[in-house]
């Protein structure tokens, strides 16, 4: 939390309460999350590491720029992450490695044959990063 509440500091002067918004950041791996999807809105997201589930989480669409990031704890070394929707009818794994903090991007995607980027299937879509993403 030092480390995030720092950051901001240089990035804001005006001194901005922003212990809150560092909450998102503890942890050594974080979860970015978004639904990317105007036809499941709002969109499950169960997310669960090494077989434990440690997220249960619904997201809005909204225009496809809502984000939320949520970080939890884990042991270095390999994870199993899956994550499944019960109401977008989707689910997706994979394997990570944590080393220092380790941000996981997750966006759920479905579109119909009406909708601009034309038909896909039921998806997430997996990013890892060692840096948050900007825009997902």
């Amino acid at each position: 939390m030092r480390e995030c509440l720092a950051a901001l500091a240089k990035m804001d002067p005006e001194g901005m309460d922003t212990a809150g918004w560092c909450k998102m950041y503890e942890g050594n791996l974080v979860f970015q999350i978004t639904n990317q999807s105007p036809n499941v809105d709002p969109v499950d997201f169960l997310i669960s590491v090494d077989g434990k589930l440690l997220i249960e989480k619904e997201m809005k669409f909204a225009d496809a720029h809502l984000e939320e990031m949520i970080g939890v704890q884990v042991a270095p070394g390999k994870h199993v992450i899956l994550v499944e929707s019960k109401k977008g009818l989707a689910m997706q794994r994979i394997t990570v490695t944590v080393k220092d903090r380790l941000y996981v991007g997750i966006a759920y995607y479905y579109y119909t044959k009406k909708d601009f980027y034309g038909p896909t299937r039921r998806q997430f879509k997996f990013s890892t990063s060692k840096r948050p993403f900007a825009m997902m």
